[in-house]
């Protein structure tokens, strides 16, 4: 007995468990694979891309800022605003306590306060994704031996977690930008948009003059 070709999705189902016919192989290149592909190649980009200007601005940690350039950028536009708004709210406020909190007390009370202060800070404000990067921030900040005072310490972290968010958001707004889960309602996203006009206005400028 012969299967009709023109089958519906549940009696290919069936065919499939019955072993009535092979299963369609997946493309080499799919749409997903491409996406990706694509992403990858865009992390990886903006990762070199901050380290070599780290390099070239002659920050001593610069890894900060391919490591933040990582982390942030997402395979779409609209969450690569998201993780970078969480990422350097985060900084600032663990920054800004990591610093406090070194002034006075003795290791580990001041750490154990500072961590505990960010985390409650960051839930009254609504900003939940942030406490965990807060806390990263004032660990480094107060747990690290370096040489030199706190204070530079923590511009060092600041500037190196800007630079990766800038690289990133860069890379994600002019190569293959992918604008979807772009929620353009937020205030955010609005300074985000006016942004990406300037800078694609800056770069037909700057084509324009050569």
């Amino acid at each position: 007995m012969r299967l009709k070709t023109n089958k519906t999705w549940s009696q290919q189902q069936l065919a499939i468990k019955l072993r009535v016919e092979k299963t369609e192989r997946p493309q080499i290149l799919s749409w997903e694979r491409q996406r990706l592909l694509i992403h990858a190649a865009k992390t990886a980009l903006a990762a070199a891309l901050c380290w070599w200007l780290a390099l070239r601005l002659g920050l001593h940690d610069g890894y900060w800022g391919s490591i933040s350039a990582i982390i942030v950028l997402q395979s779409n536009v609209g969450s690569t605003v998201n993780a970078s708004r969480d990422r350097i709210l985060g900084t600032l406020i663990g920054a800004l306590l990591g610093f406090s909190f070194s002034l006075f007390g003795v290791l580990p009370w001041n750490y154990i306060l500072a961590v505990l202060s960010a985390v409650i800070v960051c839930g009254l404000l609504g900003l939940r994704s942030s406490s965990r990067l807060a806390g990263v921030t004032i660990t480094i900040i107060m747990l690290v031996q370096k040489a030199g005072p706190r204070w530079s310490l923590a511009l060092d972290r600041v500037g190196e977690v800007v630079l990766g968010i800038v690289v990133a958001l860069t890379v994600t707004t002019l190569v293959f930008p992918d604008r979807a889960g772009c929620g353009c309602g937020t205030d955010w996203h609005r300074s985000f948009w006016c942004w990406e006009h300037s800078l694609r206005r800056f770069c037909k400028g700057s084509r324009r003059t050569r």
